[in-house]
């Protein structure tokens, strides 16, 4: 049960709030003199949650418990039935359609912005993901995908199956892991666009979470766009480049409103949005209001990978932890009738948005067998010792290398990636010195510790130094990395723009 007295204090003695935390806790709970404690802790849990990254405090998890089961002496939050009792009658936390700064839905606490920014996707989502009613003729649309899939015969071809499903809604999710060929996709999805839409231009804005992000978005449909070998007047219609989120919808500098929105749309017929598991809450809510009706967006990402830094997990969310390999039957049938696989799975009672989410199956940048492919599948499971295993059995794309008795980390770099690192800062031509950058990388899960961020760069600078291919002057020296920390837009840079440094005359 809370214990009784001020609320602030009890609460900041738990060791697990920050200052706003508190703050808000403490504003709102004045309101309610008579349910000030249950209010406060409420308040503070749902605003750390918030945080934390997640979008409400279901209460259901925390009822019962300790606050803080690390402290000997800490709050007890009541049974579940006692407690949503207790908040229902406090004057500042009320449903989805009153005012109040904190929302109640079922056993789910929200603040209210949050909450209004998940109602409103849903409703949008929903909207868009209904079946259009003037779709192009089958016919016309079964000639347009046969010139960039090929013939299915024993199996679904996942990527036309994403094509239609974005050929026939103004909204498709497509997720899959690495090497799934989700930019590809896209990239025949547009040419299958632009040749049904003949003389009528298409206006695509293709965009993604960070710069760097975005500049990948653009090579990759540019890469793909040659592999195709297309038409001129298709593959002229596709010459585009990618720009972050934050720079299509125009941020107004100093609030978090941007100059697109519902009332001033983007000028698209079709908006592409590339690594949405990056993509919070907020962010996507303001991005999908300001897309007019009209357009198609598609959402590309991969559904397992980590959520966004900021509140909402959207692309999860979205794809959830079902089967993304059934469909309703009317959906089946179309695709049956654009010369599709004919024994896609069905299930009845889908959710409005099942059959906008395709989810790529086929792994094509590393095959069944490859160590690489097999260790991320261990990773993506939680497997910790199937990982390990697979690490110890050589392979001829994965090497395990133990550090040498008496020798530092330093030893590892130099003897699986020196050379590598060397090539980055030898040459004259900045763009030969950017590709060798992007060619190698080194991962760490930490930024302190002597197997974090900064004292790996610091070792790769020291090895460099050894090999005489880093002269600094400074802090600086041809051929280091640099990335952008936030937007300049009289240089034209953009936060997560990722750059080399050179020396000019």
């Amino acid at each position: 049960m809370f214990a009784k007295g001020p609320a602030i204090p009890q609460l900041r003695a738990q060791n697990l709030f920050s200052p706003l935390d508190l703050q808000l806790a403490g504003y709102l709970s004045s309101r309610c003199p008579e349910h000030q404690l249950s209010v406060a802790i409420s308040t503070a849990l749902v605003s750390r949650q918030t945080g934390l990254g997640h979008i409400c405090l279901d209460l259901k998890d925390q009822a019962g418990k300790p606050i803080n089961d690390k402290l000997e002496e800490t709050l007890l939050c009541p049974d579940l039935q006692e407690w949503l009792a207790d908040l229902a009658a406090a004057s500042v936390i009320g449903p989805g359609s009153s005012t109040t700064p904190l929302v109640l839905d079922s056993s789910r606490l929200y603040l209210r912005r949050y909450y209004e920014y998940e109602q409103e996707l849903i409703s949008e989502l929903k909207s868009r993901s209904l079946e259009l009613e003037d779709p192009h003729d089958p016919r016309t649309v079964q000639t347009a995908l046969a010139r960039y899939f090929e013939p299915e015969t024993s199996e679904p071809d996942w990527q036309r199956v994403a094509a239609f499903a974005s050929l026939t809604g103004r909204f498709c999710i497509i997720s899959g892991g690495p090497g799934t060929g989700k930019t590809t996709t896209v990239a025949k999805i547009l040419a299958v666009l632009l040749e049904l839409a003949g003389s009528d231009p298409i206006k695509v804005r293709p965009a993604a979470p960070t710069g760097k992000a975005a500049a990948r978005l653009t090579e990759s449909l540019r890469s793909a766009v040659t592999r195709l070998k297309l038409p001129d007047h298709v593959a002229e219609g596709m010459d585009m480049e990618a720009t972050t989120i934050h720079r299509l919808l125009g941020v107004v500098s100093g609030s978090p409103y941007f100059r697109a929105d519902q009332d001033t749309p983007l000028d698209a017929d079709l908006v592409i949005v590339d690594e949405v598991s990056m993509v919070d809450l907020p962010l996507m809510a303001k991005l999908i209001r300001a897309v007019p009706p009209h357009a198609r967006i598609i959402l590309l990402g991969d559904k397992d990978q980590l959520a966004s830094v900021e509140a909402g997990s959207v692309m999860a969310d979205i794809c959830g932890s079902g089967d993304l390999t059934r469909f309703s039957s009317s959906f089946v049938a179309g695709y049956a009738a654009s010369g599709g696989y004919r024994e896609l799975p069905v299930q009845k009672d889908l959710p409005e948005m099942a059959d906008r989410v395709v989810q790529l199956q086929k792994t094509y940048r590393f095959s069944a067998d490859s160590s690489i492919r097999r260790l991320s599948d261990r990773v993506r499971l939680g497997d910790a010792r199937g990982a390990l295993d697979v690490l110890s059995t050589p392979g001829p794309d994965l090497t395990w290398v133990e550090p040498e008795p008496g020798k530092g980390l330093g030893a590892v770099l130099a003897r699986v990636a020196g050379e590598e690192l060397a090539r980055c800062l030898n040459g004259s031509d900045p763009m030969a010195m950017h590709d060798s950058f992007g060619k190698i990388r080194i991962l760490t899960a930490v930024r302190k510790g002597d197997r974090g961020v900064e004292e790996l760069n610091r070792v790769v600078e020291e090895l460099l130094r050894r090999k005489k291919v880093l002269r600094p002057q400074g802090r600086w020296y041809p051929g280091r990395p640099v990335m952008i920390a936030r937007n300049d837009y009289t240089l034209n840079v953009y936060n997560g723009d990722v750059g080399i440094t050179v020396r000019d005359e």
